[in-house]
């Protein structure tokens, strides 16, 4: 029998000595329930989070962790699979999630190794299994469960409905997620960014394109708070792509340079291309297509030698758009053949290579190829997710055929994309 004290037991101790309650010792440091957790041995503190513990104790960190029982292997995996997982690396975390569920129950029932797991699974479109790991978190439909644990819940159920793209249950997820910290006076940072994030993705594929400018920019103030650079140049990229969509490239040209301010304190070459890459978009976009074309055949190259395939892909076919509204059509073809040579064929950018194809044919009066072209883009925009493109191009399509007497088929391509736009529609008017 091991009679060690544990962690949370000492916490538990100390905080008695003060004669404090756990709701007045939380106060300002965590929730109530986080403590609880904590003392319980259901959770284990982060560094931050122990050493605020600590100086609320009035005490040394040696006096709460020395001679304390804690089994160190499954707290080094968990922050092992943690540190992968904001990385991106969702696979890997996943396998060191499962290595833990062998022989460390007091960790793998805890609600933060639940959240991480569900959240592997959402990455690795493992629905079905988060969603049962999601019910071990908290009760989705019950706010009387630990308040944190159902504002967890609520984003990871927001996640699975982005990923059908249900997004009108997403942003009833997300909304609750952001309710529920706030009225809880949760600080999770992660959680709060991310499903900031969420709500604007949402609201922008659901058409509330302002009200997603508005989230997406309380995303950003929470980035700026906590000084997380990275994500504060991706968002901004993202906000950028979206002006840009919106054929507002003076507002994405400010993004785009705010951007580059983040990566070039971050110091990283990497993130820099990436910015220099919306920058030469707009540039194109607005009309200046030989200044982006002498940067966009830089940045690919450069790309090309960091082993980034997919992101030089990405540049040659904005390469070869800048091209084609520079006309030269000969070059833009090249660069589009590149392109789909590096891009996965359901990319976004795989779909604008062959639009550019399509349109090069066309030019050329390639009828056949041209017809082939369009539709072969149609289907991967759709295939991809980018279902205005998709439209656009279809109407293309059908207007091409109409031109050239071929009715049935054009009625056939505006029938597709009606029953197309119709599961949109039902997708979209999805309401809870």
């Amino acid at each position: 029998m091991n009679n060690q004290i544990t962690l949370g037991q000492k916490i538990r101790l100390f905080r008695l000595r003060l004669g404090l309650s756990q709701r007045e010792f939380a106060k300002g440091i965590c929730t109530p329930s986080m403590i609880s957790q904590i003392e319980s041995g259901r959770c284990n503190p982060s560094n931050h989070l122990l050493q605020a513990i600590v100086d609320r104790l009035g005490v040394s960190l040696s006096d709460v962790v020395e001679n304390a029982h804690f089994n160190m292997k499954s707290v080094s995996l968990f922050w092992m699979a943690k540190t992968l997982l904001s990385q991106s690396k969702f696979s890997s975390a996943l396998q060191v999630l499962d290595q833990l569920e062998v022989g460390f129950s007091e960790l793998t029932e805890t609600p933060d190794f639940h959240f991480h797991r569900a959240l592997c699974l959402i990455e690795q479109d493992i629905l079905d299994e988060a969603q049962t790991m999601i019910s071990l978190l908290a009760d989705p439909v019950s706010k009387l469960s630990d308040r944190h644990s159902y504002a967890r819940a609520e984003y990871l159920l927001g996640r699975i409905e982005m990923k059908k793209q249900y997004w009108q249950t997403a942003q009833h997820h997300f909304n609750n997620t952001l309710k529920a910290l706030e009225e809880g006076g949760i600080s999770d940072d992660e959680v709060e960014i991310s499903a900031l994030i969420g709500f604007a993705k949402a609201q922008k594929h659901l058409g509330n394109l302002q009200a997603a400018w508005e989230t997406n920019n309380r995303a950003m103030t929470a980035l700026q708070r906590i000084g997380d650079l990275e994500s504060q140049c991706t968002l901004l990229l993202e906000m950028a792509q979206s002006s840009l969509d919106q054929q507002q490239p003076i507002q994405s040209a400010e993004y785009a340079q705010r951007a580059l301010g983040c990566a070039q304190a971050l110091n990283n070459r990497y993130n820099q291309l990436q910015v220099e890459l919306q920058i030469a978009s707009t540039q194109a976009a607005a009309g200046q297509p030989e200044l982006a074309e002498f940067a966009l055949e830089r940045i690919a190259d450069e790309l090309l030698k960091l082993n980034q395939s997919t992101e030089a892909g990405v540049a040659f076919a904005e390469l070869s758009k800048a091209r084609m509204v520079g006309g030269n059509l000969a070059k833009a073809e090249e660069a589009s053949q590149f392109a789909k040579q590096l891009l996965p064929q359901n990319h976004h950018h795989y779909a604008e290579a062959l639009r550019v194809e399509a349109y090069v044919a066309k030019e050329n009066r390639q009828w056949e190829l041209a017809f082939k072209r369009f539709k072969q883009s149609a289907d991967c925009f759709q295939l991809a997710g980018s279902l205005d493109e998709y439209e656009a191009t279809a109407f293309e399509l059908s207007r091409m055929y109409a031109e050239h007497q071929q009715d049935g088929l054009a009625y056939k391509i505006l029938a597709d994309l009606w029953a197309t736009r119709f599961q949109v529609h039902r997708r979209r008017g999805h309401v809870i």
